[in-house]
């Protein structure tokens, strides 16, 4: 089993599980594709994480201005620890940078 620290170490994925037996130079080439049968190419699924990093982005600042506005409270709620944590998981494993978050 392979241990995934970031995205760099994904290079094919088909149906869920890496693929040993597809030669990876072969298939590398046409990653900008995206989809391709079963196969999915780290290319789109980093623009996925971008949404989503996004949208949990824009409920952490939510969460964090309900919280100094109505509840006058320096101390983060398990919720807003959790957005937090999932963020920083998004944003280090896709390597997506601040710009990227910002308008990409």
């Amino acid at each position: 089993m392979v241990e995934l620290k970031t995205l760099k170490d994904l290079t094919i994925v088909k149906q869920g599980v890496p693929d040993s037996s597809t030669k990876t130079t072969d298939l590398w080439n046409i990653k900008q594709v995206g989809m391709i049968g079963n196969y999915c190419f780290p290319n789109q699924l980093r623009q996925e994480a971008i949404k989503w990093a996004k949208m949990f982005n824009a409920d952490f600042i939510e969460q964090k201005k309900y919280r100094k506005e109505h509840l006058k409270s320096s101390v983060k709620g398990r919720f807003e620890e959790c957005l937090e944590e999932k963020l920083d998981w998004i944003i280090h494993f896709f390597n997506i940078t601040a710009e990227e978050l910002k308008n990409g």
